[in-house]
């Protein structure tokens, strides 16, 4: 069946930021749409991140042979099946309604154009203000016979989008502003949707001065709307997520209820029994699975990324204890949950711990450890420690294996 959404999102060197929107896409309610990622030849692992989503969305991705934002929308347009394009950046979040609410808008309203409603990623009474002028200066500049693009996040109608020539690879900034422009020349008008919102990427004004940089996206937004676009690299404007992987991502989404943490140095033969394991929980909420690689020389990484786990280098320490440490600081929960690269743990295992940590006064939960295959001797040693467990427990003294274990 032919999606009738089309999502193109370009890329550069966003190994943290893409998997985070490619997981709000795989959460969405509408399922029927495709997504096409368009990677500039990315130096990390974005393509890796990417494909390990291959599983789980209708994405296909593609090498762009140019680092440049509109010859990537472009090319991924050219290869889109569906009857609109949505255009959305690497960094940018949308909620798990968007894209059934963008279809019932197209049903409804049949129009070429719809902007979707900005917000910023960190909340601030600055932030808030600057969205709110950006969000009215939409209906002003129509009113004024003038078109206002809110940013990257636009949904437009393909064969229309073909029509204007898509956006102006000449372009240096402002190519989205300078689409609706070219729309409205044509007579169409670009339709907001006020209840259709995206996460809007501070990053930058968190890493630049906020006063100059506004400066900046102020110039470029005069000379658009007056030239159509910005043709000049006098003021300098980096593509790329490089210079933002050591920054904290704030989001206003739900963060993941537990942490499992995998601690791993070259697992490539046992790495992919113990992710699958983790990834195929009964567990009804949110969690995520972090693999921390410890300078693996072989496939243990990749194998971890096409399973669907989020992989994080860790090249400062050898060892295990630090690893997992190391694990910790990643993690985006409340609990953390540890097993080792070379166990498979039940498929009700977090359902469990979440269950146990419900009594407040407890901090840390552990549970039986079981040998893989049929070796009696092995069974008798591990049953024979749970049972030394239970007896130093009742002289408030706790055993916990390390590989199935869970703490606040």
């Amino acid at each position: 069946m032919k999606s009738i959404i089309s999502v193109v999102i370009p890329s550069l060197n966003e190994e943290v930021y893409l998997p985070i929107l490619l997981e709000d896409l795989e959460n969405q309610k509408e399922k029927s749409f495709e997504v096409i990622v368009v990677d500039a030849k990315s130096d990390d692992q974005t393509k890796l991140k990417a494909l390990s989503f291959s599983k789980k969305l209708n994405l296909t991705f593609i090498e762009s042979p140019q680092r440049n934002l509109s010859f990537q929308r472009n090319l991924g347009a050219k290869h889109a099946q569906g009857d609109y394009l949505f255009f959305l950046d690497s960094d940018s979040r949308i909620n798990l309604n968007a894209i059934k609410r963008i279809k019932e808008y197209i049903e409804k309203e049949k129009k070429y154009i719809y902007l979707l409603h900005p917000i910023p990623s960190k909340k601030n009474f600055i932030n808030a203000l600057h969205f709110a002028i950006l969000t009215k200066a939409v209906t002003v500049f129509d009113k004024l016979g003038k078109a206002f693009a809110l940013g990257p996040a636009i949904v437009i109608e393909k064969n229309f989008f073909e029509s204007i020539n898509g956006f102006d690879e000449k372009a240096y900034v402002s190519e989205d502003q300078n689409l609706v422009i070219k729309a409205r020349r044509k007579g169409i008008r670009a339709m907001l949707m006020p209840d259709v919102d995206y996460e809007y990427s501070m990053r930058r004004f968190e890493n630049e001065n906020w006063f100059i940089l506004m400066g900046k996206y102020s110039f470029f937004t005069f000379i658009t709307l007056f030239r159509g676009a910005v043709y000049t690299d006098l003021i300098k404007y980096k593509m790329g997520g490089e210079k933002y992987k050591a920054k904290k991502i704030n989001s206003t989404h739900i963060n993941p209820l537990i942490s499992v943490v995998i601690p791993a140095y070259n697992e490539e033969k046992l790495i992919g029994k113990c992710v699958q394991a983790a990834m195929n929980q009964t567990f009804p909420h949110k969690y995520e699975v972090l693999v921390i690689d410890n300078n693996s020389s072989d496939n243990t990484a990749q194998i971890a990324l096409s399973l669907g786990a989020t992989v994080v280098p860790f090249i400062e320490k050898q060892g295990f204890a630090p690893t997992k440490q190391f694990g910790v600081y990643q993690s985006k929960a409340d609990i953390i949950a540890f097993t080792d690269a070379d166990s498979v743990v039940d498929k009700y295992w977090l359902e469990n711990v979440y269950s146990v940590l419900q009594d407040p006064e407890l901090m840390c939960v552990g549970g039986t450890i079981l040998p893989l295959g049929k070796n009696l001797f092995l069974y008798f040693i591990f049953k024979s420690y749970d049972i030394f467990a239970k007896i130093n427990q009742l002289f408030g003294k706790s055993l916990i294996w390390g590989p199935n274990m869970a703490i606040r």
